[in-house]
């Protein structure tokens, strides 16, 4: 009935809206992840499930940045959606090796060469130093993948980039740690044998 008063204080009202729906953009930085990059998402809907995986070759995923800087992380579990646009952005940090070289105290390795050292992802261990290690009395027979007690085992090449498929990495307080060690041949060349005549 369009003349129909409505008494307030009898009458139900009942008001019924629609949520608008924002974007929701997730920024690589380099990565991939499965799915679109764009959700739209409605205002105050919960965005723990949100929280997508990304991966990128030869980086670990840090999680999603509510900044370009990187310097925000976001807090799916706590957050819903806003009523704006919002933009995520994914940080990464680099896979490093650990590389142990182990050596005797009388083995001198050359331009100043680390015996323990850090190389990323895709770089190899450059030779140069180590094929130049010296022994007094001996003679280099070349480098080996060992265990932490310097036991050779198996020849390493250098100049080999590192990558998920290098042999014979060991697995030490959440690092990818490398053993290499050199083998020693006897120099005959460098000892004098005397004679005691009398």
């Amino acid at each position: 009935d369009s003349g129909r008063r409505v008494d307030l204080n009898s009458d139900k009202l009942f008001v019924y809206y629609n949520l608008k729906s924002y974007e929701l953009n997730y920024f690589l930085n380099g990565g991939s992840m499965e799915g679109s990059q764009k959700e739209t998402v409605k205002f105050t809907t919960p965005l723990a499930d949100f929280d997508r995986a990304a991966s990128r070759k030869g980086f670990t995923f840090a999680g999603w940045y509510a900044d370009p800087d990187l310097t925000t992380k976001f807090d799916f579990a706590g957050t819903t959606m806003p009523a704006a646009n919002l933009a995520l952005y994914a940080k990464w940090e680099p896979i490093v090796y650990h590389v142990k070289a182990i050596v005797g105290d009388d083995v001198v390795i050359p331009d100043g060469q680390s015996v323990d050292f850090y190389v990323n992802y895709g770089k190899p261990v450059e030779g140069t130093s180590f094929e130049a290690a010296a022994r007094p009395g001996y003679e280099l027979d070349g480098w080996y993948l060992s265990d932490a007690e310097g036991n050779p085992a198996d020849p390493y090449q250098f100049g080999v980039a590192l990558n998920e498929g290098t042999r014979g990495f060991v697995t030490e307080n959440g690092e990818q740690v490398l053993y290499i060690t050199p083998k020693w041949a006897q120099n005959p060349d460098a000892f004098t044998v005397s004679y005691d005549v009398n």
